[in-house]
Parts: structure tokens; C-alpha cells; sequence
């Protein structure tokens, strides 16, 4: 009985332990990366929206009918775009569902969502020509210029509308293809691009949609002329320069096999390979750099880790991308990391440094460059805060400065063509897809005849062509913001504390003044004049010195 009795006892204990081992396994292989995090956003969604949308449609034009009440007209209007608000988070929330379960379900959501917000935006956009001949027309105007109000009303008349929509089902067909009909297909859809969209630039009162997108959809205060300018920079620096890099850049395996085998005797107490050898892991890093920033940005920050939205997705067909959106209606930011390459450290500093300014403008409209510029310097600055204190393995931080500084440059470039290829591509008026099929090879001949030398021209092709169409005359802004990012990183070289304050102003939404002026307002440089590019020139080609130096 008792052999009996220790034989089930044994059984037991194996089966508990056996249970754990296999849950703790589980439980460790589907870890995420940061804490917290959201499988999904859960929300009620009433009715009682829609009848309440009915109602204010229906007192709004009957107002606007009497024009005898601006005061509630104007109350039950911005009720309206609060209910648009509320729409178009739902929205949001169902996508970022989908990109992490790609779940039927979600699909049909975003679908409803996306009906009734457009109903509702068209509604309201249909108002704006009745108010102006209205006498609602100076309260409801006031402070725009007539510019403004004609571009106001034409952008959301129903031919624009319509235009709109047939954008937007290029954009679908050519994303739903496959990576090899993309390939094949590609100049046609290009071609169909850039027609309908200099169609739509016209009807709302610009030359072509290089000039509009410019002003309207991205507020860049610089010219076409300032940006032909900035090509030659990046050409003759990053360029024309580029064999007089030695190692750390632009070949840095070379660089790593010249320092791996003898470093500094004095920096032998830094050879460490792993984090955790001198207490630290990413998480405790970021910790501290965040406190490094001071107590705003760490405030910012422990809110988000202990109340915000991050999902990052453990599903294999989920989206492979990482964004940052801003949900309206909740009043906070959300942020996603795909399950690939993207939960890693400099992603999450990245998309955190778009996080970090949601919460200061609120999703008011800032130059994309400057908010590129705000992810990408966080990356940087991150780096920048480790080397400085010194905190984890010389080789480590070497190699790593070395890694992302390759990127910055090789994206610099690719970027400055897609730019180039947009700004000749929108420039043609309407185009044939006999004149789009060597656009790329001819934008590079013109403007960096080199480039093709140095870089990989099928690699370099092939990502100009996968973003150029879903996301037109975005990805400049990258080029322009990494210039500035590499220039906050240089000056952290020197001054860590000064640098920082700079990073700073520049997220604060009340400094802002359109992207050149909120730069040069912090003590930063021009990316359009040509001493910065001689300043990263000289950081190029003296980087490991630096490094060195400050480890030393």
C-alpha cells in the first residue's frame, strides 16, 4: 500500500511538474517584447450614435436654413465632428485589431466604420459652400484667407470626392497583388497614379499633385527649388564622398574585423557581449534614457507603459509593419509592432518618439518631417545616452553606432530618389506608361549618375517601388528628418544635456513653427544649407575616433 502511495505521489509530482515546464515553454515563446500589451481593443459600440448623428444632421440644416442661431448652429456642427471623431477611432481600433488577428470580424467592422464616417465627412464637407453664402460665412471663416476657404470648399465638392475614390481603388488593386504581379504591373499602376492624382490636384486649385501634397497633405515650408538643392547635398556628401568612408558606414564588417581582434587595453573592462553581464537588459535602458530626458518625457513614458496602448502581435499572418495612430476620441495614442523585425528596440523608440508628440499636439497638423524627426533622433539620442554613460560594452555600442549609421545614410538616399523620381514623375503633367517604365533609372542618371555603383540598383529599386505608390510623396520627409535626426546626434557627441534640450523643443507642439523655423529655433541647422552636410561629412569619417575617445 504504501509503495502504492509514494507511486501515485511520484505520478503526480511528474504530471505538476511535467504541466508547468510545458506552460512555462509556452508561456516563454509567446512572450512580447514590451510590457504592456494588447491583443485587441475592446470598446461598445451604441446605436444611440447613429441617432444622435440623424438629429444634429436635421436641427444643422435647419438652422442654416433660418441662419438666425450661429451660436447653437455652430455647437451642434462641432457636436457633428465630434461624432466623426468617435467614428474614426472605432475605425482605427478595428484596423489595428485586424493588423494583429486578420479576423473577418474586423474586416466587417472597419467596413461599417468606414461607411459611416464617409457618409458623415461628406455630409459635412457638403456644408461648407452653404456656409459661405450664408451670414454665417465671416464667423464660420474667420481667420482664413480666401485661398484657404476655395481650397476648403472645391476639396470636398463631389467631384473631388469622386476622385478620390478612384485613387484610392488603385491603391487597393495594386496592394492586393501579388509581390511578382506588383513587379510586372508596376508601371501601369504608377502611371494610373499620377494622373488621378494631378486630376485631383487640378480640381482643388494646384498645378499638379507634387505642389499640393507638398502644402496641403505633409505642410513642407520648403520649395521645389530648395529640395533640388538638397538632392546635390546628399549627392556630393553622401554620394560623391562615399569611398572616402573608411569602415564604420558604409562597410562595417571591415570595420568590426579592424577593431573585434585588439581593442584598447584601457577598454578591456568593457568587453562585454551581452547586456545583462553589467545588470542592464533593453528594457532597464530605456528606463533610464527616458529618466535621461527629464520628467516630462519619463512621465510620458511610465503613462504609456503602465496605462497605454501598444499591441504587438504574436500572429503569423499579422500586418508586418509597426505605426503609431492617434485614437481621437479616447484622447491617447496606440501603437503597433509587428512580429517580425519590427518588436525591437530601435522600432519602439521610434514609434515611441511619434507617441510622445500625439501626446503633446493632439494630433494637430505638424510637418511630417519634423515628426520623422522626432522618431528617428530618439534612436539615435538613445545610443547616443548609452555611449555617453558608458553603460554597456564597448563593442557593443561601436558596433551598433556603426549599424544604424549605415542604415541612416543608405535610407537617406533611397529616399532622396523617391523624392527626385516624384518630383519629375508630377512635374510631366499627364504621363503614359511608355514614360513611366524607366522613370527610376532616368531620375538617377539625372540627379546621382553614381548611386547605382555603390548601392545595389535591384535592392534600391525594388523598395523605391514598394512604397511609392501605397504612400505618394511621403518618404521624402524620411530623408530630410534622418538629416536632422544624424544632426541631433552629432551635437549629443559633444553636449548629451544641450542636445537633448534641443530634442525637446522641437516636440513641443507650442515651439512649433513649421519644420525649418522649429529646427533653427532649437539651435539646430538648416537641412537645406549645405554646412550641415559638411558637419555629418566630417562625423562620417570621424565617428570611430569619437567613440574611442569618449570610452576612453
Amino acid at each position: 500500500m504504501k509503495k502504492n502511495k509514494k507511486l501515485i505521489y511520484v505520478i503526480v509530482f511528474s504530471f505538476i511538474f511535467v504541466f508547468f515546464f510545458f506552460l512555462t515553454i509556452f508561456l516563454l515563446a509567446n512572450r512580447h517584447w514590451f510590457y504592456p500589451y494588447e491583443t485587441a481593443i475592446k470598446y461598445e459600440y451604441s446605436d444611440s450614435l447613429d441617432d444622435k448623428i440623424d438629429d444634429l444632421k436635421d436641427s444643422c440644416e435647419k438652422l442654416l436654413i433660418d441662419q438666425n442661431d450661429y451660436d447653437k448652429f455652430i455647437t451642434e456642427y462641432n457636436e457633428l465632428e465630434d461624432c466623426y471623431s468617435e467614428l474614426n477611432t472605432y475605425y482605427k481600433i478595428e484596423y489595428l485589431n485586424y493588423c494583429n488577428k486578420h479576423m473577418a470580424a474586423n474586416i466587417r467592422l472597419m467596413n461599417i466604420y468606414s461607411e459611416k464616417k464617409t457618409d458623415l465627412y461628406n455630409w459635412l464637407g457638403s456644408l461648407y459652400s452653404k456656409i459661405y453664402n450664408s451670414k454665417y460665412k465671416n464667423q464660420f471663416y474667420e481667420g482664413f484667407d480666401e485661398n484657404d476657404i476655395n481650397y476648403i470648399i472645391k476639396s470636398h465638392s463631389e467631384e473631388a470626392t469622386k476622385k478620390e475614390e478612384e485613387i484610392s481603388v488603385i491603391q487597393d488593386k495594386y496592394t492586393n497583388l501579388s509581390d511578382t504581379e506588383q513587379k510586372n504591373q508596376f508601371n501601369y499602376y504608377f502611371k494610373e497614379l499620377i494622373n488621378k492624382n494631378n486630376e485631383y490636384a487640378k480640381i482643388v486649385g494646384y498645378e499638379n499633385y507634387y505642389d499640393y501634397a507638398n502644402e496641403r497633405e505633409f505642410s513642407r515650408d520648403y520649395t521645389k527649388d530648395d529640395m533640388l538643392v538638397y538632392a546635390d547635398y546628399i549627392n556630393k556628401y553622401f554620394i560623391g564622398n562615399y569611398k572616402m568612408h573608411d569602415g564604420l558606414v558604409y562597410d562595417s564588417i571591415s570595420y568590426y574585423k579592424k577593431y573585434s581582434m585588439s581593442l584598447i587595453d584601457d577598454l578591456s573592462k568593457y568587453k562585454y557581449t551581452e547586456w545583462e553581464k553589467l545588470g542592464y537588459n533593453e528594457i532597464n535602458a530605456i528606463n533610464l534614457y527616458s529618466e535621461s530626458l527629464g520628467s516630462d518625457y519619463y512621465n510620458e513614458y511610465m503613462n504609456f507603459k503602465n496605462d497605454g496602448i501598444l499591441i504587438e502581435s504574436n500572429e503569423k499572418d499579422c500586418y508586418d509593419g509597426a505605426f503609431t495612430t492617434y485614437l481621437s476620441y479616447l484622447n491617447k495614442p496606440a501603437m503597433y509592432l509587428g512580429n517580425t523585425t519590427y518588436q525591437n528596440v530601435y522600432t519602439y523608440l521610434h514609434e515611441f518618439g511619434h507617441y510622445y508628440n500625439f501626446t503633446k499636439s493632439k494630433a494637430n497638423n505638424v510637418s511630417l518631417d519634423l515628426c520623422e524627426t522626432h522618431s528617428q533622433a530618439n534612436e539615435l539620442l538613445f545610443l547616443s545616452y548609452l555611449l555617453n554613460n558608458k553603460i554597456l560594452t564597448f563593442s557593443w555600442i561601436r558596433d551598433q553606432i556603426a549599424t544604424r549609421l549605415q542604415f541612416f545614410i543608405q535610407m537617406a538616399v533611397n529616399t532622396t530618389i523617391i523624392g527626385l523620381v516624384e518630383y519629375e514623375a508630377y512635374n510631366k503633367g499627364t504621363v503614359t506608361e511608355d514614360m513611366i517604365a524607366n522613370i527610376i533609372d532616368e531620375t538617377v542618371e539625372k540627379y546621382m549618375p553614381n548611386v547605382f555603383d555603390i548601392f545595389v540598383k535591384d535592392t534600391m529599386k525594388n523598395y523605391i517601388k514598394s512604397v511609392i505608390i501605397d504612400h505618394p510623396m511621403y518618404y521624402f520627409s524620411y530623408s530630410t528628418s534622418i538629416c536632422s535626426s544624424l544632426n541631433l546626434f552629432s551635437l549629443s557627441l559633444k553636449s548629451y544635456t544641450d542636445t537633448k534640450d534641443k530634442y525637446l523643443y522641437i516636440q513641443d507642439y507650442e515651439n512649433y513653427d513649421g519644420y525649418i523655423k522649429t529646427l533653427e529655433n532649437a539651435g539646430l541647422t538648416n537641412p537645406f544649407e549645405e554646412d550641415l552636410y559638411i558637419d555629418l561629412n566630417d562625423l562620417y569619417k570621424n565617428i570611430e575616433e569619437v567613440v574611442i575617445d569618449i570610452y576612453s
